[in-house]
Parts: structure tokens; sequence; C-alpha cells
């Protein structure tokens, strides 16, 4: 009887010095947001399974979003410029700047115009003075931007945004040159942002539907992982984590 009562107190004190190492103080200091995370580890796992995923969906969204709107904006840029281009090359727009003549100048950016579906079509001399723009009574002002300098000294064709009267717009400009090569003046060919914004739009939400297919596979994933048998230690584990719970 006296080597049972040992026993008993020897296994009493295992048990207690087992809890001590398992179980944390009586009086834990838990933060707010320990308290509503939930106790059950397998739960815990899908939560963090979750966030990681919903992680990963933003994260390819932007990057996808970004890729996209680049790629469309130097497409429309390149069009605008090869537009510039050709205009740039008509003998109407060259004689009509050495002759100072705007009239048939107009009417060949406006046809120009319509048939790509540019925002705009803008003739201007070397002092960037306009002989053609959609709204007549603009012709004969100043090109409005501060993008003119590169075609007009420097003789470059490039793509550039900038606010003009029409609005803020993606635009191609390219000089034109008499048959000497001095520089009569600039045409400027654009199409409005919120008219780029129109075009990108369907490719963002073909983007946003992928990645919402994508998501919703993702989570249905996780959450069927979630439900496979989970092996003896994990088990165990989980045993002790809820065990840990209980003394919260």
């Amino acid at each position: 009887r006296g080597l049972g009562d040992v026993y008993k107190r020897q296994v009493h004190k295992v048990h207690k010095q087992a809890e001590e190492l398992m179980l944390p103080s009586p009086t834990p200091n838990y933060s707010g947001f320990q308290k509503w995370m939930p106790c059950s580890l397998g739960k815990r796992m899908l939560l963090l399974m979750m966030g990681l995923l919903v992680l990963l969906v933003v994260a390819t969204g932007f990057i996808g979003n970004q890729i996209v709107t680049g790629i469309l904006n130097e497409y429309i840029g390149r069009v605008a410029l090869n537009v510039s281009r050709s205009v740039s090359l008509s003998p109407i727009v060259s004689q009509g700047l050495i002759q100072l003549e705007s009239d048939g100048i107009q009417r060949y950016a406006e046809r120009v115009r319509e048939a790509t579906g540019a925002s705009f079509v803008v003739v201007g001399d070397y002092e960037g003075k306009r002989y053609s723009h959609p709204v007549a009574e603009r012709i004969g002002k100043y090109m409005v931007g501060g993008d003119n300098e590169r075609a007009l000294v420097q003789g470059q064709s490039y793509v550039s945004i900038a606010v003009g009267t029409l609005g803020p717009s993606l635009r191609g400009k390219v000089p034109i040159f008499s048959t000497e090569g001095e520089i009569l003046g600039v045409v400027s060919v654009g199409y409005l942002i919120e008219t780029v914004q129109d075009v990108i739009q369907p490719y963002q939400q073909r983007l946003l539907f992928w990645i919402l297919g994508l998501f919703v596979v993702g989570a249905l994933g996780t959450w069927f992982q979630s439900l496979i048998h989970i092996s003896e230690p994990t088990r165990q584990a989980e045993m002790s984590y809820d065990v840990i719970c209980l003394k919260k």
C-alpha cells in the first residue's frame, strides 16, 4: 500500500510537470488578435492558407493589370506615331506650311482623323501655330502641352502624354521636313486618355474575370485540402493545441 501511494504521487507529479510544460500560465495576456483566432489548429491552417491565397491573387491581379495597361498604351502610342508619320510625308501638309495655307491641311487632317479614329490630328508650323484642329476656331492659335520641342528643335519622333485643349491625351509627335531637310513644323496625332481607357477596360475586365476564377478554384482547393484526413502526429498536435485554447 505504501508503494502504491508513492506510485500515485509520482504519477501525479509527472502529470503536473507535463501540464506545466504544455499549458500556458493560468492568467495569460492574450492580445485582441489572438482572442478572435480559432482554437482549432486545422482552422488556423485553413485561415493561413486562405490569407496567402488572397495575397497571391491580389498581387497577380495588380501585376497583370500593369502589364496589360502598359502593352496597350504602347500599342496605341505606336499607332498614333505611325499616323503622324504618314501625315508628315503628305505633300498637302508640307506645301500648305510653305504657302501658309491652312484650309487644305485642315481638310486632309480631318479626313485622316475620321479614318483612323484618332481624337485629333493637329498640324503646326515651326513655331507651334496650328494649321489644323478638330475645333476649327482654334486654328491659328498655338499648340498646347509643351511637348513639341523634341520635334521642332531636335527633329525627333516620339510618343508623349500631355494635357491639351481637349484634355489629357496620348500623342505621337513627328517633325515635318522640307525637301532640303529643314524642319517646317510638327504633326501631333493623339487619343484622349478617356478614349484609351475605354479601349483598355474590356481587357481589364477579362483579366479580372480570370483572376476571380483563379481565386474561386484556389479557395475550393484550399477548403477541400482542409477536409483531407489529418495524420496522427497532426491530430495529436491539434489535440494539444485545443487543450491550450481551453486554458485561455
